[in-house]
């Protein structure tokens, strides 16, 4: 239904009568215009239920169909921070809104915010307020943060804190509470803060010895590679010694962060070989996509032959995240010579079709436009999309009638039996930081579940990685796989609380077998992707892993 215009004339005319269940779909449904019609829900209705799912369709429209600055009014404001300070799902959902708006009015009660941010009994709320305080820039505000960033009881407001203090200047008391917060037990806090000092470029110099405290005495590869990054971006010259260091570590995620600085100066001659050697080892994947990506910052009239090689040796990887990395820079480089890999992985290759196509229509003449002809009937939108862009680029002919209307999975679709036996049954994580368990839906038509389950038992996701780790957000992870697992969307209103379980997308029905555990209750997710299982045991794991941690066994029990 979304940007359904109907379906947003009839909702709103069932607000009258059936504001309770009408008001949730203008979230989805609705546009600029629709505000209104939520607002006088929340300023009028007194019902729980009703002013909950309006505050979440209001936080949902912000968050994807409305581009205003300001398109909250003052009263609306008011009306959403008074009904935050409830510590139930109603606080909960008005702070979602509230966190959503791009701007706040300058006239509404913004104390409340701080003192639900402070105090509210749900650690979910006050981490929704605190980032809503970003868009406060007053003193009081500054020493609210710098307070919640040093003494919250909970991980989530404290990482929120210390990302809303970025919006202010690096006083003395901002500075005391980058110094409590670097030091934090929980490692997600400590990369936040990190790079919050980062983004301060030079005026965070004072803290270059923090850092190099940091990196040089913390044993987490995470926590050092953003010590490592904030100090180049800080001081480069000094940052020398830990960069070198990192370039060389068996650590992946330690030595990736270090190649990717290398990049940004390959004409030190000793860095490129360094980075070409890694660029070449594509067993370790991380750190190869790394160097591979670096190689695109090469002068693309002087790119040496061994560097050239790298590349193309890449572009025939059934890895995902080497081929794509390869791709990128041939397109940055023009490199023709990688024509022949790319027309051959355009014929046999599974991996990364849509990065394959576009670097191919980016050094291909209208000669070997044709290689593209059999993507037009590929089961996947967007692989025929980008194959009708990329003719279109080469030919200046249009195919775009020749787009679907949306994907076709491949794999059989399963019997009601299978599906229904997917329901209720638990995976079991074994992790080199501890073992998590999560539990599919009560579900009996998830096809989701039911291919998840698949993998498991196939040993899928045995040796892979958490390859993006967001505090208070996500835990990602799962491996990149071909697009012959191709998952349509599954979206209900089941919610994106903390600790359920999501499929991650490339767009409208493009799932696969990479997945995330959401940290925080991640509401702007409702509605847009599929959320199929909700872990059960060992969340305080899930909040403690780390960019790089491996998955050792996924088991069905």
């Amino acid at each position: 239904l979304i940007g359904n215009d109907r379906a947003r004339d009839l909702l709103t005319a069932e607000l009258e009568d059936n504001a309770k269940y009408a008001v949730l779909g203008l979230g989805y449904a609705g546009d600029t215009s629709t505000i209104s019609k939520i607002e006088d829900v929340l300023l009028i209705q007194n019902d729980f239920e009703t002013l909950t799912n309006a505050a979440h369709a209001l936080g949902t429209l912000l968050t994807w169909n409305v581009t205003d600055k300001i398109a909250i009014s003052s009263q609306l404001a008011s009306r959403l921070a008074n009904l935050a300070q409830d510590s139930g799902n109603l606080g909960l959902e008005a702070a979602f809104a509230l966190s959503r708006a791009k701007e706040l009015p300058t006239a509404f009660p913004s104390y409340l915010v701080a003192k639900g941010a402070a105090y509210n009994a749900n650690p979910a709320t006050r981490a929704l307020l605190t980032r809503t305080l970003s868009k406060i820039i007053i003193p009081e505000v500054e020493y609210t943060l710098t307070q919640i960033a040093t003494n919250d009881s909970e991980f989530g407001p404290r990482v929120e804190a210390v990302r809303s203090l970025t919006k202010f200047t690096l006083t003395d008391r901002v500075k005391e509470a980058y110094r409590a917060a670097i030091v934090d037990p929980y490692d997600s806090v400590r990369v936040q803060t990190i790079e919050a000092i980062a983004s301060y470029k030079e005026a965070g110099a004072e803290f270059v010895k923090d850092l190099a405290y940091v990196y040089t005495n913390v044993r987490s590869p995470w926590v050092k590679a953003a010590a490592m990054a904030a100090l180049h971006a800080i001081d480069p010259i000094k940052a020398v010694p830990f960069v070198d260091e990192s370039a060389f570590t068996p650590n992946q995620t330690l030595q990736a962060r270090a190649i990717e600085i290398y990049g940004e100066s390959l004409t030190d001659l000793a860095k490129l070989a360094q980075v070409v050697r890694v660029s070449k080892n594509h067993d370790r994947s991380t750190v190869a996509a790394a160097a591979l990506l670096a190689l695109g910052n090469l002068d693309k009239a002087n790119v040496p032959d061994e560097a050239a090689e790298s590349l193309k040796l890449a572009l025939q990887s059934s890895n995902s995240s080497i081929l794509e990395s390869a791709a990128v820079s041939v397109v940055k480089l023009e490199l023709e010579s990688a024509l022949p890999m790319l027309i051959d992985s355009l014929k046999n290759g599974k991996e990364s079709r849509i990065s394959v196509i576009e670097a191919f229509g980016a050094i291909a003449t209208s000669n070997e436009a044709s290689e593209l002809l059999p993507y037009f009937n590929h089961h996947s939108k967007q692989v025929v999309q980008a194959a009708v862009e990329n003719y279109k680029k080469l030919t200046g002919v249009d195919k775009s009638s020749e787009i679907p209307l949306n994907s076709h999975p491949v794999l059989a679709t399963p019997t009601q039996d299978e599906l229904a036996s997917a329901a209720n049954t638990t995976i079991r994580f074994e992790t080199e930081r501890g073992t998590f368990r999560i539990k599919t839906n009560d579900n009996p038509y998830s096809v989701t579940a039911y291919r998840f389950i698949e993998w498991a038992k196939a040993g899928f996701y045995d040796g892979k990685e958490f390859h993006r780790i967001v505090p208070n957000f996500v835990a990602q992870g799962g491996g990149f796989d071909t697009d012959e697992n191709l998952l349509r969307d599954e979206v209900s209103i089941q919610r994106h609380s903390r600790g359920t379980v999501g499929i991650a997308t490339a767009g409208k029905d493009t799932g696969g077998a990479n997945f995330f555990v959401n940290i925080a209750p991640n509401l702007h997710l409702d509605g847009h992707y599929t959320s199929f299982a909700e872990v059960t045991d060992g969340m305080n794991i899930v909040d403690h892993l780390e960019v790089g941690d491996k998955i050792l066994s996924a088991t069905v029990e």
